[in-house]
């Protein structure tokens, strides 16, 4: 009944067809004019536009950082100098290709097959961004082999910056894995920079490179790290390359072979290191000064060699580590300013602040820009001056200009300064200007009383 019940006249069928409409009807209702069109590209912003509006967004929070930077730091910025500020073209030696793939090798094998990954479905962009690349690497070559040698590690470093900068750019890479790409091309951009350029001042280049290198290697060393996981543990893509399993493979293998070898060299540097000692019969621990009560020191002055045990000055140290508070400035020798000898033990080990330190960091660090090198030289003129002069006012005088609290006299200051200037010391403890508060096997420490 309920069937039979169902209209099936055909005045049913032709009502539902008056009510359905026509193709025609429904092709005709859609708007195809040359205005839709232009009202979908509308919609649709350009890269420039993206690129744009996502610099607006965050420029608030940049000022932000920006000025709250400037105030927690205000102290520092009021202080801070550098006494680097130019670049010159560097002309000698450069870093041997096999020595840039010992350093960098571990971390540039998954950047380079993660770069190609990435880019992979993008042919065009790869052989342009890696021939950009090479043509500013063969460049720095042939400029280089002009100069001194040539610096064959600039058709590793450039291609990759170029192909890694443009692998940022990309409008289909996300935010996080653009600004991974952002730090492998800057790190790779600075190995490139140390080849060709060094910073005015400094010695040969070797503050420029290893300083530069530390901020590269540790940025490829995160982005290597990440980029690893990520190849190794995605998922296989139902549209990727038939080689790409062969990749993934031939990618493992490399890695742990790389891994492996980079492994050695903690296994076999740190009981080399361990070797090379001072005394072989120094305990090793992680006591920096225990080396000291087991080595004899030479030192030469005035055409002799003079040889001294530092057991002396290891009881001295140890005494002023346990007892002075804070941290008083005291006057200890410099070797006439000589480089690389013993001075500054004391302040070194210590930490207390000495009247000057090793002149040629202190002139470097301080350099022109920051500080009259005259400044530095005239404080080593005034130990020299402490030490040599027979006179107590002058001694006096030089004690007070530096609020020196405590001072050094041992073999060490003997060899380096007048002898008979040494004469005043038991007469400025005698009138009460010094205190002897330290004795011990050749070692006088001496306090400066009355402020």
């Amino acid at each position: 009944e309920t069937i039979d019940d169902r209209p099936t006249t055909p005045e049913l069928s032709e009502g539902i067809a008056d009510h359905r409409p026509s193709t025609a009807e429904t092709i005709d209702d859609r708007p195809t004019t040359p205005e839709l069109g232009e009202g979908t590209a509308d919609h649709r912003p350009s890269t420039a536009e993206r690129w744009l509006s996502a610099a607006l967004r965050a420029l608030p929070m940049l000022l932000v950082i920006v000025a709250l930077s400037r105030a927690f730091f205000a102290p520092y910025y009021e202080s801070f100098g550098s006494g680097y500020n130019k670049i010159e073209p560097w002309m000698a030696e450069r870093t041997q290709l096999k020595t840039y793939l010992v350093i960098h090798g571990l971390f540039l094998l998954p950047l380079l097959v993660g770069l190609l990954r990435h880019l992979g479905g993008h042919r065009r962009t790869v052989l342009t961004a890696a021939g950009i690349g090479l043509a500013v690497g063969a460049f720095f070559v042939l400029r280089s082999s002009a100069q001194s040698t040539p610096a064959w590690t600039s058709l590793i470093s450039a291609p990759l910056t170029v192909l890694a900068f443009v692998a940022a750019l990309r409008d289909d890479t996300p935010g996080p894995r653009r600004l991974l790409w952002l730090m492998v091309a800057g790190a790779l951009a600075l190995t490139l920079f140390v080849e060709h350029f060094t910073l005015t001042g400094d010695l040969g280049r070797m503050n420029t490179q290893f300083k530069f290198y530390i901020a590269a290697w540790l940025l490829l060393g995160v982005a290597a790290a990440v980029e690893t996981a990520d190849l190794l543990t995605a998922a296989p893509q139902p549209d990727a390359p038939a080689w790409m399993p062969t990749l993934r493979v031939s990618m493992a293998g490399a890695m742990a072979a790389l891994t492996v070898v980079a492994a050695l060299y903690p296994i076999t540097a740190i009981p080399g290191k361990m070797r090379d000692r001072w005394s072989s019969a120094a305990p090793r621990g992680l006591d920096g000064m225990a080396y000291m009560r087991y080595v004899t020191r030479e030192e030469e002055d005035r055409g002799g060699r003079i040889e001294f045990p530092l057991q002396a000055d290891y009881d001295a140290i140890r005494w002023m580590q346990d007892n002075i508070q804070g941290s008083p400035t005291i006057m200890e020798g410099t070797a006439g300013g000589n480089q690389y000898r013993w001075a500054g033990r004391f302040s070194i080990y210590t930490g207390l602040p000495a009247v000057v330190g090793w002149q040629w960091h202190q002139r470097q660090q301080r350099g022109e820009s920051l500080l009259d090198s005259r400044v530095i030289y005239d404080r080593f003129a005034d130990v020299e001056k402490f030490y040599s002069t027979q006179s107590e006012l002058d001694a006096i005088n030089i004690l007070r200009r530096y609020d020196v609290r405590y001072v050094i006299v041992s073999p060490y200051e003997r060899i380096y300064y007048d002898t008979l200037g040494f004469s005043k010391f038991p007469y400025l403890a005698k009138t009460g200007v010094l205190r002897l508060v330290y004795d011990a096997q050749g070692v006088q420490v001496y306090a400066v009383m009355g402020g």
